[in-house]
């Protein structure tokens, strides 16, 4: 009989950004894209972790955080001398995770030019208008959408085979070739982190 092991949400969202660093470092990613205070942790991970991954932080709505008591630090595994106002995670005596991401990665993006601009003044910015304004030199706001010629299924030669929506099942086989398929390295990382997990909170 399995027993079910309850987490905290913040120490859940924490292993899920310890297993993002530490598969993206096995695959060899170039860079690390995050979406928002979920995403939060994966810079603190690399400096607590030592891996030395580039990170694009994207933000979408400062009015969600991620807050947390000081506390939260020793359940996740993250050093207290990152509970810091500058290049860390405290934001008024608490943790946020969202912080984190604006705070240490190495790029943050918006979702528009405009939006980049008024979340750096205190109308609009959540309180994060001072480390914004500190971090405007790699903060880009870029809209929303794509370029739908760019990125055209039906012409795109980087793709092995070429789709268009009468011939979906292409993009099933693109997506089984390229995703569901890890090698033996990498589908272990999370079974050894979701340990390493289960031993520290199973010691507090």
């Amino acid at each position: 009989m399995r027993m079910a092991i309850r987490i905290s949400p913040g120490a859940a969202l924490s292993l899920f950004a310890r297993t993002v660093l530490h598969y993206a470092n096995i695959w060899g990613a170039d860079l690390i894209h995050l979406n928002d205070w979920q995403t939060g942790l994966v810079p603190a991970y690399a400096l607590a972790d030592g891996v030395s991954m580039p990170t694009l932080f994207a933000i979408h709505k400062l009015a969600y955080q991620g807050l947390y008591t000081r506390a939260i630090l020793d359940e996740i595994d993250l050093p207290r001398e990152l509970f810091r106002t500058e290049n860390g995670l405290e934001f008024f005596g608490n943790v946020s995770f969202l912080k984190g991401g604006i705070a240490l990665s190495n790029r943050v993006a918006t979702v528009s030019p405009t939006y980049a601009r008024e979340i750096q003044t205190p109308e609009y910015g959540a309180g994060f208008d001072g480390l914004l304004r500190f971090r405007s030199h790699i903060l880009s706001g870029i809209l929303n959408g794509i370029d739908v010629t760019a990125w055209n299924p039906v012409t795109d030669k980087a793709l092995p085979k070429r789709y268009d929506a009468k011939s979906l099942a292409v993009n099933d086989e693109l997506r089984a070739t390229f995703f569901d398929k890890p090698d033996s390295s990498t589908a272990a990382v999370f079974p050894s982190l979701a340990a390493r997990h289960r031993r520290l909170t199973s010691a507090q």
